[in-house]
């Protein structure tokens, strides 16, 4: 359980929110000392990010020079990523890796390359491309890595204060397991448990206490805090509560239903994939 991760994959595109996920790759390496493998996974060419093919048309620019000069800026974008891990791994003494995904590349394809790894390290919603027939939740769920779904502003460092998503659910309790080595570094760990009804029951507390109790017989100190749901979706209601604790990580369990990622404490929503301001961390 939760022994801490030796090779990290951090998935990559040519859009500016791709340097901040590995620099927080490269962060939690540093501290696991770890490998970074760093995979690069094409874009479907449009003409021009922001400028669609009838703007560019309409202003004498032809299509074949509009494909060119967005291959010309991920080319550019590549390169880039790639000087800054190889100066990180070079001033840290630490090895790294980068593959190049071609274009239209299939979840299996996706999952196979990171299978190798023990954590990935991923956009919060798949890539900005909808085009691709996959999303980072379904990555996690087809590989069976764990991963943090990293917002475009991600703080530097390993999370200091780590809330868990908890509804005693068997992939609740898998993504605690596999998040005990943030768990064991961070400062603070928040059990946070939502009840449907108006007022916290002694019930849900129990279940909190439960978890409570195993963290700590790993050294691990944790407060409880049941939140009534109180009419809103319970996403919602984990998202305020995170935020109002000024968590820097949300670990949470996550599991497939017919074509939909669902995160655990039983709500259908996608609302908090879509949360793009705290990074999450979720296991399947």
């Amino acid at each position: 359980m939760g022994s801490d991760p030796k090779t990290i994959a951090v998935l990559l595109d040519e859009t500016g929110a791709s340097r901040a996920r590995l620099g927080f790759a490269c962060d939690v390496a540093l501290a696991f000392r770890a490998h970074v493998a760093a995979i690069f996974i094409d874009a479907v060419p449009g003409a021009v990010r922001d400028e669609d093919a009838p703007v560019l048309f309409s202003r004498g620019v032809g299509i074949d020079d509009a494909i060119d000069r967005y291959f010309h800026l991920a080319r550019e974008s590549i390169e880039g990523l790639r000087r800054d891990l190889e100066a990180w791994a070079t001033e840290h003494d630490l090895s790294s890796t980068w593959r190049h995904v071609p274009l239209y590349a299939s979840l299996k394809d996706i999952a196979i390359r990171c299978m190798g790894a023990e954590l990935l390290v991923l956009p919060p919603l798949g890539f900005d491309s909808t085009s691709q027939p996959w999303t980072s939740p379904a990555i996690v769920l087809a590989s069976g890595v764990p991963g943090i779904l990293v917002p475009g502003g991600p703080p530097r460092g390993l999370p200091r204060h780590v809330a868990i998503a908890w509804n005693s659910s068997r992939v609740a309790r898998r993504a605690v397991g596999d998040a005990i080595p943030f768990l064991e570094r961070a400062d603070r760990v928040t059990i946070v448990v939502i009840d449907a009804h108006a007022r916290p029951s002694s019930e849900h507390a129990d279940a909190g206490s439960e978890l409570a109790t195993m963290l700590a017989r790993r050294g691990i100190s944790s407060a409880v805090k049941v939140v009534p749901a109180d009419g809103v979706a319970t996403s919602e209601v984990l998202v305020r509560c995170a935020e109002g604790l000024e968590a820097d990580l949300l670990v949470a369990g996550a599991y497939g239903h017919s074509r939909m990622v669902e995160i655990a404490l039983g709500s259908t929503t996608r609302a908090l994939l879509r949360h793009d301001r705290l990074p999450f961390f979720i296991s399947h």
